[in-house]
């Protein structure tokens, strides 16, 4: 599982237009990239699952957050949300 970092570029350098919170200027949505090809196994992917719902939970509350599995193919499970909507995926 890969996370990546991807900063949208705003005027404020506290806080955006939108409310939330940012770092010099620079909120960050975080992308979870997932493996879901079974090539680790059902156990390790459903680990995986739980750690990252825990990394969600215990983030800022105006961290928002996408993910994304592939296998075959690519396919967006939710679209940057917060993460208590993104816990219940």
């Amino acid at each position: 599982m890969v996370k990546f970092f991807v900063p949208r570029y705003v005027e404020q350098s506290d806080e955006t237009s939108t409310g939330r919170h940012s770092v010099y200027g620079i909120p960050f949505d975080v992308i979870y990239i997932i493996d879901s090809s079974w090539s680790i196994g059902r156990r390790k992917f459903y680990q995986g699952i739980r750690a990252l719902r825990q990394l969600m939970s215990k983030g800022r509350p105006d961290t928002q957050y996408a993910a994304i599995t592939y296998s075959t193919n690519a396919m967006l499970q939710f679209n940057f949300v917060r993460g208590e909507q993104a816990t219940r995926y």
